[in-house]
Parts: C-alpha cells; sequence; structure tokens
C-alpha cells in the first residue's frame, strides 16, 4: 500500500503540483513520469506475490530519486514561513531596543553590555537575512537553495534567545 500510494501521490504532484513543477526541470519530470510508469508497472505485474521486504526496498529506491525534489520542494514551501517568524521577531527585538534605550537611568535594568549583545544579534540576523534572501533570489529553483531553511531557524533561535533572556529579566 505504501509504495502504491508514494507512485500515485508522485504521478499526482507531477501534473497538479506547481511548486513541484517549479523546484523540477523538464528533464526531471519526464524521467520521474518514466520512472513512476516503470515502477507502477513492476509493480501490477512482477510485483504481484513478493514478500514486503522486496515492496519496501522498491519504495525506498524510489524515495532516494526524490530525495533531492522533495528537500527543494520542502525549502521553497518552507522558507517563507521561517522568513516571516524571522521578519516578525525583528520587528519585536527592534521595539524593544528602542524602549530599552529609551528608559530614565534610574529605571534602567539592562546593563550597556546586555543591550549591546542583543543589538549585535538584531544587526547580524538582519544581515544574515538580507544577504540569505539575496543568495536564494539569485540562485536557480532547480538546484538546492545555498541557504537551507534549517540556517534560517538557527538563525531565528539565536536572537530568540538573546531578546528572551532580557524580556525574562
Amino acid at each position: 500500500n505504501d509504495l502504491e500510494s508514494f507512485i500515485i501521490g508522485q504521478q499526482e504532484k507531477l501534473d497538479t503540483n506547481d511548486n513541484f513543477i517549479k523546484v523540477t526541470t523538464e528533464e526531471e519530470r519526464q524521467s520521474f513520469t518514466t520512472m513512476l510508469s516503470a515502477a507502477s508497472d513492476w509493480l501490477y505485474d512482477e510485483g504481484i506475490g513478493l514478500t514486503s521486504k522486496e515492496y519496501k526496498a522498491k519504495l525506498s529506491d524510489l524515495k532516494k530519486e526524490f530525495k533531492g525534489v522533495t528537500n527543494r520542494l520542502h525549502e521553497m514551501t518552507e522558507r517563507p514561513k521561517v522568513l516571516k517568524a524571522i521578519d516578525e521577531l525583528l520587528n519585536r527585538t527592534q521595539t524593544f531596543l528602542n524602549i530599552s534605550i529609551g528608559l530614565p537611568e534610574d529605571l534602567q535594568i539592562f546593563t550597556p553590555v546586555e543591550i549591546e549583545t542583543l543589538a549585535k544579534a538584531f544587526n547580524n540576523t538582519m544581515t544574515f537575512v538580507n544577504e540569505t534572501t539575496a543568495a536564494v533570489d539569485a540562485s536557480s529553483p532547480h538546484e538546492m537553495p545555498p541557504v537551507l531553511v534549517t540556517d534560517l531557524s538557527a538563525k531565528l533561535r539565536e536572537l530568540e534567545r538573546e531578546l528572551g533572556y532580557l524580556v525574562n529579566k
């Protein structure tokens, strides 16, 4: 069932998923169509009565072939979500910094080092996002982007940690 579902699901993506089409070349789509057709033929002709181990091996082989596309598709769909989260965090951090810097000395609970550390993390994150966005925009959607969603998420967590420390103080 897993093998059949995978074949049908991938065939459907090839035909209807706009993002799938964006992250693949015409040659890749033709190759995938041929591969899926051959796998389907194998499943319904030669695959009858085989062991689950053989079906799992075939599914594993197909998943390996689609791994690059699956990763590019993940990057394309998840990147906007992470960038939005970073943008919101940058806005909150900027507001927090403006308020913290503007506090009178007798009400100031943050040390200059703490504020400098947060400001540095803010600036590093903003620079990283701007450079990343430019690099991704310059790259081809048919290739893995130069900066991954995991890299962006790590940068998000760094800034969240610095801001969280001061907010909780």
